[in-house]
């Protein structure tokens, strides 16, 4: 069975913030749990949206925005070291990311469908 790679989830920031800031507190400053926000494992039909969505980006996304996403995903990748791995500069990794996430909030209705949609992508991604 393969082990399932390690990566950040931070990428899809929001007007609120981070889904970490978001799990930090509810609106009334009250400490909130994992659980207070996670629900049932996704249906059927959700899943087949979610690789769906997926697929389709793999076509749309350019190779450059498919490399950048994978290799700053990566834990402890920052945007300098992701442009120099890939021979670009920090500045073009941003606005490559930003125009992936952009694609990826596109196919999706919610926050979680995004995360859900950008943690699959990541999957089709991933070498074997």
């Amino acid at each position: 069975m393969r082990k399932a790679p390690k990566y950040r989830f931070n990428l899809l920031e929001t007007d609120e913030g981070s889904l970490e800031a978001v799990l930090a507190e509810d609106s009334e400053g009250n400490s909130l749990q994992i659980s207070d926000v996670i629900r049932e494992r996704p249906t059927v039909e959700e899943v087949a949206i979610i690789n769906e969505a997926a697929t389709a980006l793999l076509s749309e996304l350019s190779p450059r925005q498919k490399q950048v996403l994978l290799a700053y995903a990566q834990p402890g990748a920052t945007l300098t070291n992701v442009g120099g791995q890939l021979g670009c500069s920090k500045s073009t990794v941003e606005n490559e990311i930003h125009r992936a996430l952009e694609a990826i909030r596109c196919h999706a209705e919610t926050m979680e469908e995004a995360e859900a949609i950008y943690a699959r992508l990541l999957e089709l991604l991933s070498p074997e």
